[in-house]
């Protein structure tokens, strides 16, 4: 660091230069590595200060994504890692203050989400059949969860393992192929239009059906 102060728990740097090497202290650990510049490093909660007034902390690794990060936790799976008791863990606003994304340990909040699902990504592209029976064999639940405290909320959802019998494509599995992580609850739109399609054509032949038996009344009547 050519020009800079180092401190427990202040960071206040102009990072002009920075050699191979390894930079730490109780707060701090960090190694760059000049030639390909990527950083990894393990922060726990210091202040990085820009004019006494913002906060904020910049993890640049130089346009690549190779560095490995964390806020108060080694972990070392992923490329960004926080851990903390606080009720929020990440907060993004705009600049009136307003929330636009929030991560929680109950789950994450966006005030917009737009999946990408243009033509222009897609191939193999082939109609849903027979959606209606398969859905028919899917088990809406309501549920609280494991950890959830006294007085929580229930929510109501399917079981991914179940789901995945059905449609493998919309459950994410553990390594092992059998536990489930998640399900792809915006992909079972498809299915219910499809569906409703399928119980509207339904629909349209028993109509014809009475229609035609009216008719033969009508005819059996005026004799």
């Amino acid at each position: 660091i050519t020009t800079g102060t180092l401190s427990s728990s202040l960071l206040d740097a102009d990072l002009q230069d920075l050699a191979d090497g390894t930079l730490s202290d109780s707060k701090l650990e960090a190694t760059i590595d000049r030639t390909n510049f990527i950083a990894s490093g393990y922060v726990q909660a210091p202040k990085f200060v820009d004019d006494d007034a913002n906060y904020y902390a910049d993890l640049n690794t130089g346009g690549k994504l190779g560095g490995i990060w964390g806020i108060n936790t080694r972990y070392s799976n992923s490329a960004f890692n926080i851990s903390s008791n606080l009720a929020n863990l990440l907060n993004v606003e705009d600049g009136a203050s307003n929330t636009k994304l929030q991560v929680t340990p109950a789950g994450v909040w966006a005030s917009y989400f737009s999946q990408g699902s243009s033509i222009r990504w897609k191939k193999d592209v082939k109609p849903l059949k027979n959606s209606l029976t398969n859905l028919m064999k899917l088990q809406g639940v309501s549920y609280l969860l494991k950890e959830a405290e006294n007085g929580a909320m229930r929510k109501i959802g399917f079981i991914a393992e179940e789901v995945g019998k059905v449609f493998p494509e919309l459950v994410n599995y553990e390594e092992n192929g059998v536990d489930a992580r998640g399900l792809e609850y915006a992909q079972i739109t498809a299915v219910l239009v499809e569906a409703v399609k399928e119980l509207k054509a339904e629909l349209d032949a028993k109509d014809a059906q009475i229609n035609e038996l009216i008719k033969r009344v009508e005819a059996l009547e005026k004799r």
